[in-house]
């Protein structure tokens, strides 16, 4: 299970940079001008909530301790909840208009699937396994 979850959060750490980079390169070019206004607010408020989890599913990984076990509790119960509302955000609600109704159910389905060893990793670190 380990093994799965390092190569899991490596694999979202690398999509997570690449999409970083990607979005400043498009708005270098002006091209990401075109993305919804709300759109580009969500992103720049979840880029740094997705990198804190990042780093809280490396610090599971590794077991170490960092800033204290309640910080992470209110972090994964806040990153549930906008894991939660995410249908009802700004991006998910312009995907939704780009899509027929069937292939945005896979695509939102796909992605809540992804974000399931995250989540069960911030939940492990936060409430289960906390080193002490």
């Amino acid at each position: 299970m380990m093994i799965f979850l390092s190569v899991y959060t490596l694999t979202f750490a690398g999509m997570l940079v690449f999409s970083l980079i990607t979005k400043v390169l498009m708005k270098l070019r002006g091209t990401y001008d075109r993305t919804p206004k709300a759109v580009q607010i969500e992103e720049l408020v979840m880029a740094p909530i997705m990198l804190v989890g990042l780093i809280g599913s490396a610090l599971y990984l590794f077991d170490v301790p960092l800033i204290g076990q309640t910080f992470w509790k209110i972090f994964a119960a806040l990153f549930i909840v906008l894991s939660v509302v995410g249908y009802w955000m700004p991006k998910f609600q312009w995907i939704k208009q780009e899509l027929d109704p069937r292939k945005f159910a896979i695509v939102f389905s796909i992605l809540n699937l992804l974000n399931l060893p995250f989540v069960y990793m911030l939940i492990n670190y936060a409430y289960v396994s906390y080193p002490i």
